[in-house]
């Protein structure tokens, strides 16, 4: 099978991953499918969406979209949701769109719109723009994200009682299992793990972090899923 190039956003914040939590999950599904793929700084520009993540060497083609891409490696080999029946992959649906959504965007909030988070954010984005832009492209690419903020109704701290409402339904779906779907592990796993990592080991003290560092089930879920991965996630930071 022919090497895939991973385009996304470099690994920021201290993370050994993207600081993306979209390229983290892709990232997650290649490691643990065993494919063989090598990671790049992803240009927006040069995807066919106009964001990241984007995957070279499917056919010749370019994908985009975290879950499309998904969905196409899915269908090239033996799958991680082979076996699934049309209520759990409804469920799995369900679990991604609340994960992609009311974990997400307070996460994003936590790190554009708090002092403490744009504190440490501004330094990542400085590290992915062109140095003699950094002064224009910085506040632009920071208004844009307190836009798509309060787009979907991040506004306020207040958020993040969607993000713990979220978890909260997560843990009940993960119940004693080890994964969100029994004992196997799922496309949806790299798709709320992907979220859940990047609440956990937040450099902003928020309702959200704490909620997610708090319970053993979603720490060991995450930790398991990272295993499986085989990567090495830092200490939690304070």
């Amino acid at each position: 099978m022919s090497a895939l190039t991973l385009y996304q956003l470099p690994p920021a914040l201290g993370l050994p991953v993207s600081v993306s939590p979209f390229c983290t999950k892709v990232e997650l599904y290649l490691r643990i499918t065993g494919h063989e793929f090598a990671t790049e700084p992803g240009d927006p520009r040069k995807s066919p969406n106009g964001m990241v993540p984007f995957l070279d060497g499917i056919e010749g083609q370019t994908l985009a979209d975290s879950e499309a891409i998904l969905e196409r490696l899915e269908s090239r080999r033996p799958a991680l949701d082979q076996g699934l029946g049309d209520s759990e992959r409804e469920e799995a649906g369900r679990l991604r769109e609340l994960a992609e959504r009311d974990l997400y965007f307070p996460c994003l909030y936590s790190r554009f719109v708090e002092p403490g988070g744009w504190a440490h954010q501004q330094h990542a984005i400085r590290a992915m723009v062109p140095w003699g832009l950094a002064w224009l492209l910085v506040p632009l690419i920071r208004r844009s994200q307190v836009k798509k903020c309060a787009k979907h109704g991040c506004t306020d701290d207040g958020c993040y009682a969607m993000a713990v409402a979220a978890m909260d339904v997560i843990e009940e779906a993960l119940g004693e299992g080890p994964y969100l779907l029994g004992e196997h592990l799922r496309t949806i796993d790299c798709a709320v793990v992907g979220q859940l990592l990047h609440t956990a080991w937040g450099r902003s003290p928020t309702p959200a972090r704490s909620r997610v560092r708090g319970s053993a089930a979603l720490m060991g879920y995450v930790r398991r899923v990272v295993e499986r991965a085989e990567i090495e996630m830092p200490p939690l930071g304070d």
